[in-house]
């Protein structure tokens, strides 16, 4: 070859380029996120009993009462107020067995990538749902304040820092912790 020469670049020039270290950030990062299992013969990566649990649509499970609370939500709210003034909130489990928002987060870590993701979504609208109900039960406490019915409020008020707590607990989602947390908030204002 006269006149031009073809080289190839060397190794560290390929990976020194900035879209060569910017891919490799990117694989790193999706490796990291997906927190990849090693490969297991058989093809198959191992689930927990949760993450089982989550897979199954329309297991035929007990539901709790804050969990009815939000099918309720979406039907009828004045219902769904009720039974969250009625709910003891002291029980030991908030959401029934068969939502990601019964998951602990080291529960919900251990989820195969593909069933998290979809999780993720479902505990995003449960706690949307969630939000929406607390926002009535400051309304209905602020209107109960204004018609000078105190005891009333003060019923509202109690529900909504009991349930802030329960939702701040170690053994709910980071997610449905915040939630909580912004749910106390909203009841100191």
């Amino acid at each position: 070859m006269t006149g031009r020469q073809i080289c190839r670049p060397t190794f560290s020039e390929t990976v020194s380029s900035p879209f060569a270290r910017q891919f490799l950030a990117f694989l790193l990062a999706t490796q990291l996120l997906t927190a990849c299992k090693p490969h297991s013969p058989l093809g198959k990566t191992e689930v927990s009993p949760g993450a089982e649990r989550l897979r199954i649509v329309g297991q035929n499970s007990a539901v709790t009462n804050l969990s009815s609370c939000l099918s309720e939500m979406e039907r009828n709210q004045d219902a769904a107020v009720e039974k969250l003034l009625a709910l003891d909130l002291t029980q030991s489990k908030l959401f029934s067995p068969d939502t990601p928002l019964s998951c602990s987060e080291a529960e919900f870590s251990r989820l195969a990538p593909a069933v998290a993701a979809e999780a993720i979504k479902q505990a995003s609208a449960d706690l949307q749902i969630l939000k929406q109900l607390a926002r009535e039960l400051k309304t209905r406490r602020d209107e109960a304040k204004t018609s000078g019915n105190s005891a009333l409020a003060e019923r509202y008020q109690s529900r909504l820092l009991q349930l802030a707590a329960r939702l701040q607990g170690p053994e709910n989602l980071k997610l449905t912790q915040l939630v909580g947390s912004g749910i106390s908030k909203m009841a100191a204002q």
